[in-house]
């Protein structure tokens, strides 16, 4: 399997449908190369979230998922503002 960065950013949100994201899942703890496929992939959506670039939709999941991850999201809100 190897998924694109759309696929990893809807694995991430949680917006696969079940039997996707279960394959997904699976590959992700038996293939190291995917595993730092997902995490960078993860970083580019807190990234993306701090740019503001998510659509509605994706901020809600974003936030839903990561919301815990507070000091993460700051963190990367100004990171992207020293970026300007």
């Amino acid at each position: 399997m190897t998924p694109d960065a759309d696929l990893l950013r809807r694995f991430l949100l949680g917006t696969l449908p079940e039997g996707e994201h279960a394959r997904l899942q699976e590959a992700f703890f038996t293939d190291a190369g995917l595993h730092a496929r997902v995490v960078a992939a993860e970083d580019d959506l807190f990234d993306a979230y701090a740019r503001g670039e998510l659509s509605d939709d994706e901020r809600a999941c974003f936030e839903e998922r990561f919301g815990a991850q507070q000091q993460r999201v700051r963190f990367a809100e100004l990171l992207a503002k020293s970026r300007m």
